[in-house]
């Protein structure tokens, strides 16, 4: 295959790597420009030791999640060139008095996580249904914030400061397509990084590495099937034509020839931008507490060309420091003279701005830096009601010959490799190459590993029973406790939800639904400084959980609402920032999380939430099911102690009754004697028991104790202090800050204070049991009587007991009517007096 590309800019150069990478480098490669050097309007000048871009400047670094950016670093570091972090970017604006400019606060809180919503949709529709130009019309009545001020404050900054145009003259499409990829998406800590020694130094060395021959200096005029093969032929202004196998054209569509007519008088026509860019030395720099650029807002229907300013560095040639502007010109036609006769007011307003010791004569233009562009080529109205961008991709391979370049991506070079890209895998595709080649982007790389590695060890052969039953939560931010419960119309809700993306790649059904209804969540962080939770039905409100055949779990509010799901939405993030990215991930694929579902060799289930399957994969927090008992386990495991206790004692009286020898019945005072012996017997006998009885209490409470710290019931969020811990916090000894009643939440130390007195009553009460009965025994009042109900009241009353105990461990109210009975134990020995 001999392929040729017209144009060296970011868009040839991008095609060129991927045809290489698609093709195995089995294709020769040839490069027409019609400049000199290579990286098209990506140009980059060197004053004195000091690189300036002129054009594309910028990159936003993909921290902490995917922007189309990092299809541009992926290709960086393939080609081993560096990048470095710039501060973010101050905003100027009009004072509104005549006192100049002012420095003004970007929005970036709420307000920018609106904007990158409505950014996220439009990439979304790039993205994934490329190319599906849906959005027409003009952009502020299409995505317009009405009286939000500082929204579209906030987009005129980024469609006017990066040279885009009037946010008012541009289509919607147009403008939300580029502008998805230069906005950092829902992030408030903007890296923003440039390229070591400028961008056009690191076209060079992709064009290097690529392998491809360069034909510079060679002005294309057109691209046409030839006449004789029907393979496309290059021809150049010298009048030199070539055929190759294949051609692809990226330069601007209205500026060479191509079977699809738009340079012809009478076409509809691309509308664009034609900016310059001025360098100027002044003796002032940016204190180090300021950026190194600003962006210029509000003024454009002032009349200022100006849209920012960047510090480059100090050339100690020029002994001064470099200073550069980037502007709007009128048209094709403008002059360096008269582009410093516009700008120089605007320069001086906003030095002043930025340091108030400006000297304004001292500050000179740059001699040999000015440029003009025909800059963001894109598509028209006309065009667009022509259906053109439909027209331009049904007709791609056809002849062989194939489109890309700014006018098709909008002009970010992000979009431009990723939809050269996307083109390269149709042309691997019509060419048969084996395997097909598929663009697969470096971000979704990632992601798939990680989805990969999230799934190992995912539960399998899943039922209901192993998705309900209570959780605590580790990591997350308000709770840490929930409970799945049983749904009543399982099928019913199976047939709403949607299919998890991970889940139906895998093939996996939904096999059963759960719900986590708010009023089942145990919070330790005060969810009501979230905006709007407390206007949140605690019974009503909630999320459906869904579980996949492949361990995959869906969380689904119940309440289908915007706000509703907005507010849960941010419940269930890191903060605000992470709340921002799951809620554009949210509108761009559906929702914003899933959990995976593992059990242990010790039999313990797990579900470890995720936010963002699609992209930048992140873990959250940890839910592990707990094993809970049935109360039947409690009343069972109350009946076995006390059976066990019973039973022993039984037996060991039984025992010593069969050891003793019977005396004569006419000795009274052998009888006697024998009595003393058995009653001392049984003595012994029972203080080896209480000891026993008191081991198995303590040991219960304790572990009821235990169990309601670490898994609580639902504590009340009252203000009120419990009366009998009120005094202690206030003493401020170094005990009393150490102690339990200044350590526990008011509920907690209710259960804590209520295990102290358990624990009272039951050593007291044991207590006086043993004095009583010792007093039976040594008193010689014993009797086959006493004994058999002595015999019940050890299996009858530790009963009760266990059983109140299993029941509390439950956070069952039937145990505190088992235990009123289960405390006559300590009373029964005077009942039998």
């Amino acid at each position: 295959q001999r392929i040729a590309i017209v144009g060296a800019g970011p868009a040839g150069l991008s095609f060129a790597s991927r045809i290489q990478e698609a093709f195995n480098g089995s294709v020769a490669i040839t490069i027409f420009d019609s400049r000199s050097n290579v990286g098209g309007q990506s140009r980059t000048t060197n004053i004195t030791g000091t690189p300036i871009d002129k054009t594309t400047r910028y990159l936003i670094q993909s921290r902490p999640v995917a922007t189309i950016y990092e299809e541009v670093f992926h290709l960086f570091r393939q080609n081993e060139i560096e990048t470095y972090v710039i501060p973010s970017a101050n905003v100027l604006k009009s004072s509104g008095n005549g006192r100049g400019l002012v420095p003004a606060n970007e929005p970036l809180d709420a307000v920018f996580r609106a904007a990158y919503a409505a950014l996220a949709v439009a990439l979304a529709t790039y993205q994934t249904k490329n190319p599906g130009y849906t959005f027409r019309g003009n952009y502020s009545s299409s995505f317009d914030a009405g009286d939000n001020l500082a929204l579209n404050d906030s987009l005129d900054v980024a469609v006017e400061g990066q040279l885009y145009g009037p946010r008012n003259s541009i289509s919607a499409h147009s403008l939300l397509t580029w502008l998805a990829g230069f906005v950092y998406y829902g992030s408030q800590e903007r890296l923003v990084s440039m390229v070591t020694g400028g961008w056009q130094p690191a076209w060079e060395k992709i064009a290097k590495n690529s392998g491809s021959q360069i034909m510079y200096n060679s002005h294309v005029m057109a691209v046409n099937p030839n006449l004789t093969s029907g393979n496309p032929e290059v021809i150049l202004k010298d009048g030199n034509r070539f055929v190759f196998d294949a051609v692809v054209v990226t330069p601007p569509l209205d500026e060479i020839s191509t079977p699809l007519g738009l340079h012809e008088t009478g076409s509809p026509k691309f509308d664009d931008t034609y900016v310059s860019t001025i360098a100027f030395g002044s003796t002032s720099k940016p204190s180090e507490a300021l950026p190194e650029r600003y962006y210029i807002r509000d003024m454009h229907d002032l009349g200022c060309p100006v849209s920012g300013i960047q510090y480059n560095g100090f050339s100690s040639t020029l002994k001064m420091e470099i200073w550069s502007i980037s502007m709007y010109e009128p048209g094709k036609d403008a002059t360096e003279e008269e582009s410093r006769a516009r700008s120089r007011p605007w320069i001086d307003s906003m030095m002043l701005t930025i340091d108030t010791a400006y000297n304004r004569s001292e500050t000179h233009f740059v001699d040999g830096f000015w440029e003009l562009y025909r800059y963001n080529v894109r598509f028209s109205t006309e065009q667009f009601d022509l259906k053109l961008p439909q027209k331009i991709d049904a007709v791609q391979g056809t002849n062989n010959i194939w489109y890309g370049g700014g006018a098709l991506s909008h002009w970010n070079v992000g979009d431009i490799l990723h939809q050269s890209s996307m083109i390269v895998e149709r042309m691997a595709s019509q060419y048969e190459m084996q395997p097909s080649w598929k663009f697969i982007p470096a971000m979704k790389k990632k992601t798939n590993t990680k989805i990969t590695e999230a799934l190992i060890g995912a539960k399998v052969d899943l039922t209901i029973s192993d998705l309900l039953g209570h959780y605590k939560l580790d990591g997350h931010m308000f709770a840490d406790g929930i409970e799945i419960e049983r749904v009543d119309d399982e099928e019913d809700i199976i047939s709403t939800l949607p299919m998890h993306a991970i889940a139906a790649t895998n093939g996996a059904p939904i096999v059963a639904v759960g719900k986590i209804s708010l009023r089942s969540v145990h919070y330790f962080n005060d969810p009501n400084q979230i905006s709007g939770f407390s206007r949140l039905d605690q019974n009503k409100d909630g999320y459906y959980v869904a579980l996949h055949a492949n361990g995959v779990v869906r969380f689904h509010s119940m309440n289908p609402s915007p706000s509703v799901r907005r507010t849960l939405l941010v419940f269930d993030s890191k903060n605000m920032n992470d709340a921002g990215l799951n809620g554009g991930h949210s509108i761009k694929y559906g929702g914003f999380c899933f959990g995976v579902m593992k059990e242990n060799s010790s039999g313990v289930i797990t579900i470890q939430r995720y936010n963002r399957w699609a992209e930048d994969v992140d873990m959250f927090y940890l839910m592990e099911k707990i094993n809970e008992k049935s109360t039947t386990f409690w009343i069972l495991v109350g009946l076995v102690f006390p059976v066990f206790l019973g039973l022993l004692t039984f037996g060991m009286i039984q025992y010593l009754q069969t050891k003793k020898d019977t005396p004569p019945k006419e000795d009274p005072q052998l009888k006697m004697a024998e009595s003393v012996i058995e009653n001392k017997a049984q003595f012994a006998l029972f203080n080896l028991i209480m000891p026993m009885v008191f081991i198995v209490v303590t040991t219960f409470s304790l572990a009821a104790f235990i169990n309601w710290v670490v898994r609580p019931p639902d504590w009340s969020h009252d203000e009120h202090k419990n009366s009998v811990q009120e005094p202690y916090p206030k003493g401020g000894s170094s005990a009393t800050d150490t102690s339990p009643q200044t350590l526990l939440t008011d509920a907690e130390f209710q259960v804590y204070l209520g295990f102290i007195v358990w624990i009272t009553v039951v050593i007291a009460g044991l207590g006086l049991e043993t004095f009583v009965w010792h007093h039976f025994l040594e008193g010689n009042v014993w009797d086959d009587t006493r004994a058999g109900l002595w015999k019940v009241a050890q299996f009858f009353f530790p009963l009760l007991t266990m059983t109140t105990l299993g029941l509390a461990v439950n956070h069952s109210y039937l145990a505190l009517l088992i235990l009123v009975p289960a405390l006559w134990k300590f009373g029964f020995p005077e009942t039998l007096m």
